[in-house]
């Protein structure tokens, strides 16, 4: 934990060389440069086109669709106990909505290597990903190697809650996503 703050430190400060000597940092190689990013923590306007499965959406961002996968959320995939539970609830949670707001995190990558853009996914102030796991149909995930994500640790609480009152899918499911 102490070695976060030199870590921090380091890494905004090659992004501010990189970006003093004109190479753009947050553009990705084989990426068009008129890829939109995201600022962290502020919520950018999206459209919602469909659902994909039970932690990703088919949206549009600046015109362009894009695929977005909610972060520090994995529900089942499809075929897996639950997979299908979580896919229809996030539809429902986005039903009527074509707008919705990402919110990208200060811990994590815009994108990840798939090109999909990381963020929370919030509709009318509510995080859908938050919805997700509360009721059961998803469970608080990321990747060890990547810094925990700022609303990680709630998420891990409410996957505590869930899992203790056998909530959604923990009823009947012996794990949800990768839990």
């Amino acid at each position: 934990m102490s070695n976060l703050p030199k870590l921090l430190g380091r890494v905004v400060g090659a992004a501010i060389a990189l970006v003093l000597v004109g190479c753009n940092p947050f553009v990705f190689p084989g990426r068009a440069t008129e890829t939109p990013t995201p600022t962290a923590g502020v919520g950018t306007p999206v459209g919602i086109d469909h659902v994909r499965d039970g932690d990703s959406v088919a949206i549009t961002i600046d015109g362009q669709p894009a695929t977005m996968r909610l972060l520090g959320v994995d529900a089942p995939e499809f075929g897996q106990c639950g997979g299908q539970q979580a896919t229809d609830r996030l539809k429902e949670l986005l039903a009527g909505h074509d707008q919705a707001s990402l919110v990208t995190d200060p811990y994590a990558d815009a994108q990840d290597r798939f090109g999909r853009y990381l963020g929370y996914l919030e509709v009318a102030g509510v995080d859908v990903g938050s919805v997700l796991i509360t009721e059961g149909l998803a469970a608080a995930w990321w990747p060890h190697s990547e810094p925990t994500p700022e609303r990680g640790p709630g998420y891990r609480d409410l996957m505590a809650a869930a899992q203790q009152a056998s909530l959604g899918s923990w009823a009947v499911c012996e794990t949800i996503g990768r839990s």
